[in-house]
């Protein structure tokens, strides 16, 4: 049996448009990506056996994804991916920070996860529903410094684990090279 495992994944983060991009990937037949956030590589084994489940039926002949942004917050998800797929290619979405707390705030008060008398200076100073952590856009990027990530002139970049080439994603689900949709 052939496993699966992922040519790219989008780590995050949090209210950045993951579902936008998300969107933009799953509308393109070349791409397979069954769910978003099936968050993987948050389980600590059987990674390459879950991936081949995810993927079976779907795959043929197309390149598959993962967009997870509850990743970006997690220091283990690098070493994984590396472990699994020295080859797979990291998207990072980046939003203003001040723009994705407020926004975070808005969906946790309104899911009820926040109490509503509560301000958004409280909720972001007890980092209540973790409202700190996936804005802090140079933690993410140091604990994926082993994915070689580098700024460049978009907030979407895709980076090669294994060497230091970056590809823009610009605005639109361009193919990300090198997939095989297998191991």
């Amino acid at each position: 049996m052939q496993l699966l495992v992922p040519d790219f994944i989008c780590i995050g983060v949090q209210k950045a448009g993951t579902t936008w991009l998300y969107n933009q990937l799953v509308a393109n037949p070349l791409i397979s990506i069954p769910k978003k956030e099936c968050n993987i590589l948050t389980e600590p084994e059987g990674h390459l056996q879950r991936y081949t489940d995810f993927y079976t039926g779907t795959h043929e002949g197309r390149l598959l994804g993962d967009v997870s942004p509850f990743y970006a917050t997690q220091p283990v998800i690098a070493q994984r991916i590396r472990e699994m797929n020295p080859d797979c290619k990291v998207i990072i979405v980046l939003r203003d920070p001040v723009a994705r707390a407020f926004s975070q705030y808005r969906m946790a008060t309104k899911a009820e996860r926040i109490p509503p008398e509560t301000t958004l200076w409280r909720a972001f100073r007890k980092n209540m529903q973790f409202m700190q952590q996936p804005g802090c856009y140079l933690d993410v990027l140091r604990r994926s410094r082993r994915c070689r990530v580098r700024p460049a002139q978009h907030t979407t970049v895709a980076v090669r684990m294994d060497r230091r080439e970056t590809l823009s994603v610009d605005g639109q689900a361009e193919r990300v090279s090198g997939g095989r949709g297998g191991r």
